[in-house]
């Protein structure tokens, strides 16, 4: 017999399948701060105009396509927008919406039956071809 465990023969054996993780006993807290990425598809011209204007501005595209449609949902006549085509040109502009805003465009898209996607595109391109730059 030894007093030291190391030498002992026995060691308790786990469940093949079974491992050892450190599992939190609660789930993570969701960030208050987080935001939702909306992907938008824009043609060449229209992606042109949010660089151009996102130049001027000094930010990125995303930064300026996110303050652009923040800017629309103020506005009183944003659910009388016009349809406007859309066609999924496989080239994005990315949008990163506060949870707020992200629960406005979700009620307008529902509202105007169309998805969240389709949504933040009619926003988007309507404050595009308004100028509101």
């Amino acid at each position: 017999m030894n007093l030291n465990p190391m030498y002992q023969k026995t060691k308790p054996k786990l469940p093949p399948n079974e491992k050892q993780y450190n599992k939190p006993s609660r789930p993570r807290k969701e960030r208050s701060d987080k935001k939702k990425d909306v992907k938008v598809p824009l043609t060449e011209e229209q992606k042109r105009l949010v660089r151009w204007g996102a130049y001027k501005k000094e930010m990125t595209a995303t930064s300026f396509s996110t303050m652009l449609v923040e800017q629309a949902l103020t506005k009183p006549y944003i659910k009388g927008l016009p349809v406007i085509p859309y066609e999924d040109t496989y080239d994005y502009v990315h949008i990163k919406l506060k949870k707020t805003e992200y629960d406005e465009v979700v009620r307008l898209s529902i509202l105007w039956n169309v998805s969240v996607r389709k949504g933040v595109h009619r926003i988007l391109l309507s404050m595009l071809e308004d100028g509101d730059e």
